[in-house]
């Protein structure tokens, strides 16, 4: 949850990224048509919530597709193509709608000039805003206030450019300072006063959130490694992370930026609470009774009942793992 006022995108994202993992999870147990379709959907509205949301599409659907286990190539590229017309098809008609009103091409939004605008100044490249953002710093960037918005977005970005090829000396330093800030490990508490004076966010239940941050991104390194063991690709999870980390580095970096990102940190944590969990509820054997081996839900499947005939074994898992028959 995000505790502040400001009615935007974030309060729609994250809901339609869980939609987009629930989508891309289904598709990986079982690829299929249906399936490719739903996930191309899914990234293609959430896209329209939040723009940079649509390099979605090259890290998720394209490798999940091309990577569909059991499928031959021919399926695979055709699953591609669905899932990426589905997208299209979804976009579509308001990128059409944009392009027909505006003077300038416009897609999605026409935000990133004076996003890059108040991004790339003095202010942003050092001192303590170094990897924030500036409101002066957009108001400083010469615009014809008597154009349309796709005029104004194109001289902000312009002018921002320039900025940054005049002190491309600085990028590296400003684009760490921009993740650092954007994922809480530079001046994460500077961050959290610059987010209640600027975003409006509650002072004390920000430092509430960040410890709950800090608390799920621990969590999230065991439960890559649980899935890891259980041949669970986390690839869709991290790559919603790696969209935050682009999105920050060329804009600027903010706590609210990474909301989307919390989702997969949530469904990592969770994994790993649940492997503690099982682990907790295994009682010690009474005296007297043997020691069974332990078993870990991360194993997997592998053993067989009643032998190792091909005929008793059940039905297999999506990624080849026999399961066993029931045994009478």
């Amino acid at each position: 949850w995000m505790s502040d006022e400001l009615g935007l995108s974030e309060t729609l994202s994250p809901l339609l990224v869980a939609v987009i993992l629930l989508t891309a999870y289904r598709f990986w147990q079982r690829p299929g048509l249906r399936r490719a379709v739903a996930l191309g959907v899914s990234i293609a509205v959430a896209a329209l919530a939040r723009d940079e949301l649509s390099l979605l599409a090259l890290l998720v659907l394209v490798p999940l597709t091309l990577m569909a286990k059991g499928v031959a190539w021919r399926r695979r590229v055709g699953f591609l193509a669905v899932g990426a017309l589905a997208s299209a098809l979804v976009v579509a008609p308001w990128i059409g709608y944009n392009l027909s009103r505006f003077e300038k091409p416009v897609f999605i939004s026409s935000g990133l000039g004076v996003t890059l605008a108040s991004a790339n100044c003095p202010a942003t490249y050092s001192g303590r805003f170094i990897g924030y953002w500036q409101y002066d710093c957009a108001l400083r960037a010469p615009l014809n206030h008597r154009a349309d918005e796709s005029v104004q977005a194109s001289e902000a970005q312009s002018y921002a450019l320039h900025f940054v090829r005049t002190h491309e000396n600085r990028l590296l330093a400003v684009g760490a300072a921009r993740l650092g800030r954007g994922f809480a490990f530079f001046h994460p508490l500077d961050q959290i006063r610059l987010d209640a004076v600027v975003e409006t966010r509650p002072y004390h239940w920000a430092l509430v959130g960040l410890g709950m941050y800090y608390a799920l991104f621990a969590l999230s390194i065991g439960g890559v490694v649980v899935l890891r063991r259980r041949r669970v690709p986390v690839g869709p999870l991290l790559a919603v992370g790696l969209d935050v980390a682009v999105s920050m580095l060329l804009t600027f970096g903010n706590t609210r930026y990474r909301t989307t990102f919390e989702v997969s940190l949530v469904l990592l944590a969770a994994v790993q609470l649940d492997w503690l969990w099982a682990r907790l509820r295994r009682e010690p054997p009474s005296a007297g009774e043997p020691v069974a081996p332990v078993r870990g839900p991360e194993d997997g499947l592998e053993e067989q009942a009643g032998g190792s005939d091909p005929a008793e074994q059940g039905p297999g898992l999506p990624d080849g793992t026999a399961v066993p028959a029931p045994v009478s």
